[in-house]
């Protein structure tokens, strides 16, 4: 069984299979939940991965390919929600 709560990040459509360091994304962070659930803050963490395969050979055979991962650029960007029915978020923390 899940949680009930999942969180997605919807990229604007585009054609590009990558973006340059620089370049601004748009998109919508959705959220889902089955339930009510209280939230002070949602954070959302971009990071910025090169991905490339690396093959190995060995005369005319192939020794190894391994998938190699690297991250270059990480940024945490908090996204507040607004107050709900005027009660502060030090009040319903309470």
């Amino acid at each position: 069984m899940g949680t009930g709560v999942s969180c997605s990040i919807v990229l604007a459509p585009t054609d590009k299979n990558f973006y340059w360091t620089g370049e601004t994304i748009s998109g919508n962070v959705v959220l889902t939940v089955d339930r009510s659930i209280k939230v002070k803050s949602i954070d959302v963490n971009i990071i910025g991965q090169l991905i490339y395969t690396e093959t190995r050979s060995s005369g005319n055979s192939v020794a190894s390919t391994a998938t190699v991962r690297k991250n270059f650029y990480a940024e945490r960007h908090p996204l507040f929600l607004p107050p709900t029915n005027g009660i502060s978020y030090d009040e319903v923390s309470r």
